[in-house]
């Protein structure tokens, strides 16, 4: 079948979207009726949309009379169209109700066009959309009735210029004729042609017709931008671009509004076009209408502009006349305006990853919120991204799965709106095949949003108790339950069929002091609000806080019981965890004042020990001397761990290499163990840096080789392994990635499950009290997190027990040998020592002209500061004591890094550096570094090496 006569053109003159594949794709996709008859009104093609109508299968409507199948009322009706139609070859458009089989009636709105057939018989189309129980559209209804009518009284505009493209042979003749046309036919006011003169840059007015008055008389038009030429007319003469002022009223721009508007005019539109040799040439039109300018009107109105440019150019030539004839087959596609009156975009695209449009009818603007211009080939914007994200993947499957069985598709799914954000579309669409290869994808587009609110909606509000997080029960008074909601499954672990028609106390083991309380309360008409334990049907115990009420029947009578539980079991374990940390804050504070005043007491009992060392000869005393000196040390120790518990750790801490500790670790731990127990050290290559006090890591690893020996007794195997590992699950204060673990095992006891929570706690010991004093795992936790890491333990009695100990890893790249020698000797750089200790100040001195570095010395801030004014350009790096007189290093370091904030600045203090700043102060915003007093050279050196190389590679990247 040929239904290329639908656009009243030969078939060689068709464009590809009205050919026969594409017809049947098109009539399969409208949402509703599609058919063609013979001029006797027997169905000769259809959609499903009538067969699913008529309950009929396709080859029992083919053939059939429409009064055969719709009854002799729309038979009749037809019969009149076809007559018209036939006629004057014009389509008609009506609103017709049809009667189901079923017997229910719907309302189609009806629009039945000519069509010619293979052999060149008159055949009629129609399409039918479902417009029943739409009352509240009949204004959108009208209003596509208006334009309807007003892009076919357009359409006529365009097929009437067109025809007199062919018939005149002057430009004269043929621009007279449009101008009348488009008055006459169009219903516009005033349509005139003007000529741009190049002599004065001016336009001259050429032809006229309609409503003129004078007007074209008072309007100049001119090249050059001015504030005559600010309206449509000027720019698009300027520009080559039409140019629209859909409210003359109110459009600023539109300098002879007084003149216009005393007409009648509310809309104007220019459109530029090239007459012969190129010359400039313009067309403008006059509405009394308000917007009546949209994107298809321009559209139309665009291709008069290039119908006459074309004609101008050609009317000289009976070749360029066949041109033009085929150039108003070509403009007559403007059929296509039939799809933008449905509701949607209809489409078709590449089947490539960007789903490229080819074509968009005008309903793509409601739908996206952009013209046909911006999406056809991706100009602004491609379809594929305004498809939701998280949709994109199930509709690329849903399509490809479709289009792999040459199958129709039709999904759901959610599009960004370019002003109204994301909204929801259906789409309804098939893959075009020729020989069995696919050439592209057409279909139907149709924004669903309000129909998804309101299922959503609706959903909700069915769903809500169910899906409450609370358990919601309804029990009868006799306990039986009537109602469980998902919330009750997710407490509880019953599901609703499993606990259907029991009484609630068969399902729930409930205890709770006012348990008997609330049931006669509640029973007796009140309501009850307290705190319960319930078992869960795994026999997990949860504490919940329950609501009881009795709900009222249509009787007025108390015929149920209703319950609301919140489980509030980790909030009560968030309360003993906040009594907790009280109780050890207030256990710390003690412990620090205690250590303090210990340190005190055994300094001069240590001291006196070592001098008494030197006056005893005999081995008695100095047995003794010995006993008194390592007693000492050890209750030394012992006070370094309460004074890490109670004042916090040590926060300096630098790069490490573990390859650096391991002999240091592998003497500790067999140090700490007795003979009899088989030390097994297992490190890994290449294990990455971390951020670390190289002191307190082997206090980690004494304390925790100290428990294995404990747990193990007599003998054992203590197995000690560092390795690397990326972990994602982590504590919830831990950011995951890389980490360097420690691994302590051993073949002991193990730890019971139910202390395993305890083990941590300051004081807390299973060890006699000659054994242990409860601050070693303690301690060492508190190591652990001020280093960033956390702790896993894996334990069970007689089993062994394993501590695993994750410290963050700086990187995966370890320091090389050469970067160690390369940095260890300055090259002359001027290092600026501050500090008032004199004798301070002399061995740094000493110690860094040794390494090649230069030295300047002040005693205070304020040297300093007098010093760097001269010679900052010089200072490569400033190393300064916190605590000094006149100004001290926090106040020198932010002045340096705001005047000169090249220059390195690296604090050093017996104390914490938090101990001297301002509350809030983050000691990195101010320092490069850091050292603690006291530190060796080789932690200088170090320190000096790494900050002046990254400084120099600042520099070097800065320039």
């Amino acid at each position: 079948m040929d239904f290329n006569l639908l656009l009243g053109k030969k078939k060689q003159e068709l464009p590809s979207l009205f050919q026969e594949e594409t017809l049947g794709a098109f009539m399969e996709n409208v949402p509703g009726l599609a058919w063609v008859l013979d001029t006797n009104g027997h169905f000769v093609k259809c959609n499903r949309g009538i067969c699913d109508l008529l309950n009929l299968e396709y080859s029992k409507v083919i053939g059939k009379h429409v009064a055969d199948l719709f009854g002799e009322k729309i038979g009749i009706r037809c019969e009149e169209n076809r007559q018209h139609i036939q006629k004057t070859r014009e389509p008609v458009q009506f609103q017709q109700a049809i009667h189901h089989p079923n017997g229910a009636s719907y309302d189609f709105l009806v629009y039945e066009f000519p069509i010619k057939g293979e052999s060149g018989e008159l055949l009629f189309g129609g399409i039918g959309l479902d417009i029943t129980g739409q009352t509240e559209t009949q204004a959108l209804l009208k209003e596509s009735r208006t334009r309807l009518d007003r892009v076919n009284r357009l359409y006529s505009v365009l097929s009437l210029v067109n025809e007199c493209i062919v018939r005149f042979d002057t430009p004269k003749e043929l621009l007279q004729s449009m101008c009348e046309i488009i008055v006459d036919k169009g219903d516009l006011s005033l349509s005139w042609v003007g000529k741009l003169e190049a002599s004065n840059s001016s336009v001259v007015p050429l032809t006229s017709y309609g409503k003129n008055g004078g007007y074209i008389d008072s309007v100049k038009l001119l090249l050059e931008a001015g504030p005559e030429s600010r309206g449509p007319g000027g720019r698009a003469i300027r520009t080559g671009v039409y140019a629209v002022s859909n409210d003359i009223e109110n459009d600023a721009s539109f300098h002879y509004k007084e003149e216009a508007l005393s007409r009648g005019f509310r809309s104007c539109g220019a459109f530029p076009f090239k007459m012969e040799n190129d010359e400039r040439g313009i067309f403008l039109v006059y509405s009394q209408t308000r917007d009546f300018f949209k994107a298809e009107e321009i559209r139309l109105f665009q291709s008069l502009a290039k119908d006459i440019s074309f004609a101008l150019q050609s009317i000289s030539s009976r070749k360029k006349i066949v041109e033009a004839q085929q150039r108003l087959a070509e403009n007559q596609q403007q059929l296509s305006t039939l799809l933008s009156n449905l509701p949607g975009m209809a489409y078709r695209s590449s089947h490539d990853d960007k789903r490229t449009l080819t074509y968009a009818s005008e309903g793509c603007f409601d739908l996206t919120g952009y013209n046909a211009e911006e999406l056809e080939g991706n100009r602004e914007i491609s379809f594929i991204e305004m498809i939701n994200t998280g949709d994109r993947l199930y509709v690329k499957n849903d399509i490809e799965l479709a289009l792999g069985r040459q199958l129709p598709f039709e999904i759901t799914y959610r599009i960004h709106h370019r002003q109204k954000g994301e909204r929801w579309v259906s789409e309804r669409g098939r893959g075009i095949f020729e020989n069995g290869k696919l050439k592209h994808l057409e279909g139907l587009i149709t924004d669903v949003t309000d129909m998804q609110i309101a299922y959503a909606k609706l959903k909700n509000q069915a769903q809500l108790i169910a899906q409450a997080r609370d358990a919601i029960i309804v029990c009868a008074k006799d306990g039986t339950i009537l109602f469980w909601n998902q919330g009750a499954t997710r407490l509880y672990g019953y599901t609703p069929d499993q606990v259907q028609d029991r009484k609630v106390n068969d399902v729930l083991v409930t205890r709770g002091e006012s348990l008997d309380d609330a049931q006669r309360k509640v029973r007796s008409g009140g309501d009850w609000y307290g705190e319960l334990t319930r078992v869960r049907a795994d026999g997990q115990e949860r504490t919940v806080e329950s609501r009881w009420t009795m709900v009222t029947g249509e009787d007025n009578k108390n015929d149920a019981i209703l319950s609301i539980d919140t489980d509030i079991t980790e909030r009560k374990e968030l309360e003993k965890q906040f009594l907790r940390a009280q109780r050890l804050e207030s256990v710390g504070s003690l412990a620090g004042g205690i250590a303090h005043d210990l340190n005190n007491i055994l300094s001069p009992i240590l001291m006196s020990a070592e001098l008494l060392n030197d006056k005893v000869h005999d081995d008695l005393g100095k047995k003794l001397v010995r006993r008194i000196t390592d007693g000492s040390r050890r209750a030394a120790d012992l006070i370094k761990q309460l004074l890490s518990f109670s004042r916090g750790l040590d926060s300096s801490r630098v790069p490490i290499d573990f390859s650096d500790l391991i002999e240091e670790m592998k003497f500790l731990a067999k140090d700490a163990v007795t003979s009899k127990i088989e030390v097994d050290f297992q490190v890994a290559n290449n294990l990455p840096q971390i951020r670390a006090n190289p002191v307190q890591i082997n206090q980690v690893l004494l304390n925790l080789c100290v428990n294995a020996r404990d747990a193990m007794g007599e003998s054992g195997t203590l197995t000690i392994r560092l390795r690397k590992a990326r972990k994602w699950s982590v504590p919830q204060h831990i950011t995951p990635g890389n980490f360097v673990v420690l691994e302590v095992s051993d073949t002991g006891c193990g730890i019971p499950k139910e202390i395993q929570g305890q083990i941590f706690e300051p004081f807390y010991t299973t060890k006699d009290e000659t054994r242990g004093t409860g601050l070693g795992l303690s301690t060492s936790l508190s190591i652990i997190r001020n280093h960033g890491g956390f702790v896993e333990l894996d334990s069970a009695p007689n089993k062994g027990t394993t501590f695993r100990v994750f410290f963050p890893a700086l990187g995966m790249r370890l320091k090389n040998a050469s970067e160690d020698s390369d940095g260890i000797h300055g090259k002359g750089q001027l290092v600026l020592v501050v500090d008032d200790e004199s004798s301070m100040r002399s061995i740094l001195r000493q110690t860094l002209e040794s390494c090649s570095f230069q030295v300047e010395l002040a005693a205070n801030g304020q040297e300093a500061e007098k010093f760097l004014t001269g010679n900052h350009k010089r200072v490569e790096l400033v190393l300064t004591d916190l605590n000094m007189p006149l100004l001290n290093g926090v106040e020198l370091a932010k002045s340096i890094r705001k005047r000169y904030p090249h220059i390195p600045v690296i604090g050093m203090s017996g104390f914490p550096p938090e101990s001297v700043m301002v509350e809030g102060e983050d000691p990195q915003s101010i320092f490069k570094a850091f050292l603690n007093k006291p530190f060796n050279t080789e932690n200088l050196l170090n320190l000096l090496r790494d900050h002046l190389k990254s400084d120099a590679k600042a520099k070097t990247k800065a320039n």
